[in-house]
């Protein structure tokens, strides 16, 4: 067998195991609405994703949110500080996890997720537009 499919074999492996690995073994902590209102609130070096469409982004967000999309997150991984605690959020929280975990694999470590999005920040708390 070809040395390069071996390798190609192995890394599959690898990223299924980190994208699929127990939750005690993840590098994130998922938050509701409270909790991330909390974070938001108390830490100042939190780097808060929005990963919708920019479109979304600027209709209505989340106060102090940086939009990247989640198809452009590929070329942000390795631009971010991994030393600052990230807080990634998307419309009901199934694209953000995604988007954890890409972070995940990539070595970041201080990772948070709004696991009920936009959709439950905006049941309790207000959203902002981009002007």
């Amino acid at each position: 067998m070809e040395p390069v499919y071996i390798a190609f074999g192995l890394f599959l492996i690898v990223t299924a195991y980190n994208y699929l690995k127990p939750k005690e073994e993840r590098k994130y902590v998922s938050l509701n609405v409270d909790e991330a209102y909390n974070l938001i609130k108390t830490n100042s070096n939190l780097m808060l994703i929005d990963i919708r469409e920019n479109e979304e982004f600027k209709s209505e967000h989340v106060k102090g949110a940086r939009n990247i999309p989640f198809e452009k997150i590929d070329n942000w991984i390795g631009k971010l500080p991994k030393d600052r605690p990230i807080l990634i959020y998307c419309q009901n929280g199934a694209k953000s996890i995604r988007a954890i975990r890409k972070f995940e694999v990539s070595g970041y470590n201080n990772l948070y997720h709004m696991h009920q999005g936009l959709r439950g920040w905006k049941r309790k708390k207000p959203t902002v537009k981009s002007q």
